[in-house]
């Protein structure tokens, strides 16, 4: 066990590698409650739907230009013939033949054809010009709702970059304080892992609490042996006493409560501090997050700074 050489030695060892481990576990919760944090308060770029252009025509199947002309025609035509036919008829007044009856007939015809065609151009007129008044009203609202849109989407995608440039700013800025102390508890823990104590397959936050309770309660008086902490460690990972997988372990943290204590203790602590944190997370509005105006962030990161410290002190007496 290199320079620690007793069983008390192994206890306080194991007892800092194990504050070490949470605070290393601690902050990476941090950082994801922060990114998650963040990826809620992340700039949307929320443009509007174009609208869907009219399916209008200012042309009309019915009538159609020859039948618009030929009603024209009709009109002037039966309208000349019936106006001569009645000047005859005029002029025939008071004389009863089949001449003068013919006449009639031809006039009252020829008025009907130039009544009829001048009626079916009238008709004409109006249905091309409502149709022509459809299409131009439908167009003109089309384009008035387009121009709005592409004027609402340009302000909205201008003012989302300056938003993210902001956000993006604030991440690295936050990412950067975050940065500092977790590489330096890294390197605290890299140093208390390099007096080789602990074989490296139980370097772990699970593995190591097992260990210190297997020695702080009798159960085991050192690490090898058939006797020893790494064999009943693996034991009761086989028989399913206590999990090894921090994951399973955080998603049925009361589980573990009877054979895994101080895990459960440790755990415990983290999901704390993680809950006071996100909440005040969720107090940040805007894009920007100015997380050294937060006390309990540096409050939270002094207490790092001091674990640190204090495990640092301890591994340069080794």
């Amino acid at each position: 066990m290199g320079a620690i050489t007793s069983k008390e030695g192994l206890l306080e060892y194991l007892k800092q590698a194990i504050n070490v481990e949470s605070a290393m576990l601690s902050q990476k919760n941090l950082i994801q409650e922060y990114d998650e944090n963040s990826e809620e308060r992340k700039p949307q770029l929320k443009l509007l739907d174009m609208p869907e252009k009219p399916q209008v025509t200012r042309e009309i199947e019915y009538p159609a230009k020859n039948d618009y002309i030929g009603y024209l025609v009709v009109g002037v035509v039966g309208s000349i013939v019936g106006v001569i036919t009645l000047i005859a008829i005029i002029s025939m007044l008071g004389e009863a033949s089949e001449e003068a009856f013919l006449v009639f007939m031809v006039a009252f015809m020829a008025v009907l054809a130039g009544g009829g065609g001048i009626w079916g151009f009238w008709n004409a007129s109006t249905m091309r010009k409502n149709v022509e008044n459809n299409y131009d009203t439908a167009m003109n609202d089309y384009t008035t709702k387009a121009n709005f849109v592409r004027e609402r989407n340009g302000r909205c995608s201008s003012q989302y970059w300056v938003d993210m440039d902001v956000w993006e700013k604030s991440n690295k800025s936050a990412h950067d304080y975050f940065e500092k102390p977790l590489e330096e508890t890294q390197a605290v823990l890299d140093k208390l892992y390099s007096v080789d104590v602990i074989y490296p397959k139980y370097r772990n936050l699970p593995a190591l609490t097992c260990i210190y309770e297997y020695l702080v309660t009798g159960r085991c008086d050192e690490l090898a042996g058939p006797h020893g902490a790494y064999n009943l460690y693996e034991d009761e990972v086989r028989q399913n006493m206590v999990i090894s997988q921090l994951n399973a372990i955080m998603e049925n943290l009361e589980q573990i409560k009877g054979n895994q204590y101080l895990l459960y203790e440790q755990l415990t602590k983290i999901r704390r501090e993680s809950e006071e944190i996100t909440h005040e997370l969720r107090m940040i509005h805007g894009y920007a997050a100015a997380l050294t105006e937060i006390s309990l962030f540096n409050t939270y990161y002094a207490g790092i700074s001091a674990a640190n410290s204090a495990a640092l002190a301890y591994y340069r007496t080794l």
